[in-house]
């Protein structure tokens, strides 16, 4: 099977209980990277940034898991309190996983490529440049070399940087095993209704 082809997978746990953390880590990279979402309002303290309503925003995350990498491309309204409501969610995945590509990163490209192509369909255009895109690593690039896993993250990157999507500093990185129990857990308490 070829780097790009595209394949039906099941939905690894991981994601699904990733959702909802991913979902509120593309809202504040969007609202942070992108602060002209918010007008002026003045309050005899000062400026007070209010949230626009009904505004309608994306946000783009790559799950680079050990079986495959998935792109997943949120569509989001601002509801006039300023919480964002998930519209509609798009899901493709592809196979094999980027560690696969841990002696040749540049063979990771087509792939990328593929998924950020389908994000490119979806978005707007004039939605691009304010939509911020992330992706995280899990186990498959946890176990490679730092120096073979940084090498991949920065070809990831770099394929992300030529792309018309808002990629900031920490955009491409790993995340370590602390931080996706910490993830699950906060997201076994808002899918059971415990918010914290």
């Amino acid at each position: 099977m070829s780097s790009s082809e595209t394949s039906v997978m099941k939905i690894p746990k991981l994601p699904f209980l990733l959702f909802v953390v991913l979902c509120i880590t593309l809202y504040i990279s969007y609202h942070r990277w992108n602060p002209s979402t918010h007008t002026e309002l003045k309050s005899g303290y000062g400026l007070e940034r209010a949230p626009a309503s009904d505004e309608i925003f994306y946000g783009i995350m790559f799950d680079a898991g050990s079986t495959g990498t998935r792109v997943h491309v949120y569509k989001f309204s601002q509801t006039s309190s300023g919480a964002p409501h998930l519209e509609h969610e798009l899901f493709k995945a592809i196979k094999p996983g980027l560690s696969e590509y841990a002696d040749n990163p540049d063979k990771c490209a087509p792939g990328i490529k593929e998924l950020l192509d389908i994000a490119l369909k979806e978005i707007p255009e004039h939605l691009r440049k304010s939509t911020p895109l992330i992706l995280k690593a899990t186990a498959g690039l946890r176990l490679l070399p730092e120096e073979k896993a940084q090498k991949l993250l920065d070809t990831v990157k770099n394929i992300f940087q030529s792309s018309p999507f808002l990629v900031g500093k920490e955009s491409v990185s790993i995340m370590d095993g602390t931080d996706e129990g910490i993830f699950a857990w906060i997201t076994v308490n808002f899918l059971t209704g415990r918010h914290c």
